[in-house]
């Protein structure tokens, strides 16, 4: 999920008893929540590539959530403890590697729940696990989790203006998207009115573990809602395959969700010869666009595939597809997946001297026998 989303989840673990255990308690665990994302600096080194092979890596794994909870807490419980220990309040070791653990393990449990996924087995198992229920960017997810922060301890200046600045930061990000829907605008605004206005009115500060579980409740509500209205969909696509003759055998399928719409899914199919994207919508299915595989290019593609080049993406793939095409005389081949891009592009990324979108490969081919050449 997006850092913000993991930020607000540490702020809402900050409302329960762990809020209390050590000094800035909120501040660590907002911390924790975002230090597995540490490994997106492995672009500045290695470009693109290196991001799709490391990113949800081995500081996303369960081995590394809890190596990262003991360093953190190691190193914070030293530096409290140093000069006038005398003077500090006391905190033990085990107070840290509970504010760290839980803010460290609060990171992967939100990345499991899209479809980007998650290796929680690295380095014995580099296998992916998707939940496929939400979108990378949810704004529900945001209302929900503010809503427990807000609402589900005492109530602050601080609190309410991070509210409003967080209302106003997410509305600006919605409408310049140009995949939010039309009907979303009014059950946002009311939702947020709603959240505001409760917490204007004193909404019942005695009961805030009260509050605090009712927000919990609703969130995991809208998980499950969002997972059964995900394998629906999928069901749904299927059965629509099923009865088109020419999509033939489907090996493999996933139903993604949308942005901001929890009611619409574009569910992915693959074929041996093709991938295909239906929006479904309850019981409605709608084809949205098919890339068939030309067998006159299968070698380009397979070679291009194998290429150094491709290693990242490789590793990272779930329903990659390949584009052949010519620019000055000369063969390219790029691959990416389907989940998040579906078309060439060879726009130049400065930054790294790199082509395409942040989920591709771009491979020059030799038509000669000869391997692929070295990107």
């Amino acid at each position: 999920m997006d850092n913000l989303a993991h930020t607000l989840a540490g702020l809402v673990l900050a409302r329960t008893r762990l809020g209390k255990l050590v000094p800035r308690a909120s501040l660590w665990l907002v911390v924790g929540a975002n230090v597995p994302d540490v490994d997106i600096l492995a672009r500045l080194w290695g470009g693109k590539q290196a991001y799709l092979e490391y990113h949800r890596g081995i500081t996303h794994s369960i081995v590394g959530i809890a190596l990262q909870a003991l360093l953190l807490a190691a190193v914070l419980h030293a530096w409290h403890m140093r000069g006038s220990g005398a003077l500090r309040p006391r905190v033990v070791l085990a107070h840290w590697l509970a504010v760290f653990g839980a803010g460290s393990a609060s990171h992967p449990l939100l990345d499991a729940c899209n479809t980007y996924g998650w290796r929680p087995y690295l380095p014995f198992d580099a296998r992916w696990i998707y939940g496929d229920m939400l979108f990378i960017v949810d704004p529900w997810l945001w209302w929900l989790l503010c809503g427990a922060a807000l609402l589900g301890g005492p109530a602050t200046r601080r609190a309410r203006a991070w509210s409003v600045a967080l209302f106003a930061l997410a509305s600006a990000a919605l409408a310049g998207s140009a995949r939010t829907p039309d009907w979303f605008w009014a059950p946002w605004l009311g939702a947020w009115a709603l959240l505001l206005g409760l917490d204007r009115l004193a909404f019942p500060r005695a009961h805030v573990h009260a509050t605090l579980g009712m927000f919990l409740t609703l969130l995991a509500m809208y998980l499950g809602w969002m997972a059964h209205a995900s394998e629906s969909a999928r069901t749904a696509a299927l059965a629509w395959a099923a009865r088109t003759s020419e999509v033939g055998s489907v090996h493999k399928s996933a139903a993604c969700p949308l942005p901001a719409d929890p009611t619409r899914f574009e569910v992915l199919l693959q074929t041996a010869d093709a991938t295909w994207a239906l929006v479904v919508r309850g019981a409605e299915v709608e084809p949205a666009w098919r890339k068939f595989d030309d067998p006159r290019e299968r070698e380009l593609l397979e070679r291009a595939w194998n290429a150094p080049a491709c290693q990242g993406l490789r590793s990272f793939a779930r329903f990659p597809v390949g584009f052949v095409s010519k620019q000055d005389g000369q063969t390219w081949v790029q691959w990416t997946d389907a989940r998040y891009a579906r078309e060439v592009s060879l726009k130049s990324d400065s930054a790294h001297g790199q082509t395409g979108t942040w989920c591709s490969a771009e491979v020059r081919v030799d038509m000669s026998p000869l391997e692929p050449a070295r990107e």
